[in-house]
């Protein structure tokens, strides 16, 4: 299928290469912010139990 010339001026191959690095990095760097995440959810969330646990026993 080709692509007609207005659409390839419109997403030129500029903006793919600027985009390009920016989508690597997140690609790159995705897996460990999905490992993290949970548990970084679970310590604020018990955090959060303990402060309205706290603030309800006062």
């Amino acid at each position: 299928m080709a692509v007609s010339p207005k659409i390839g001026k419109m997403h030129g191959p500029d903006r793919a290469s600027v985009l390009a690095p920016v989508h690597g990095a997140i690609g790159a760097r995705l897996p460990k912010l999905l490992q993290d995440y949970p548990g970084r959810f679970l310590n604020s969330s018990r955090r959060l139990k303990n402060s309205v646990m706290a603030s309800l026993s006062s």
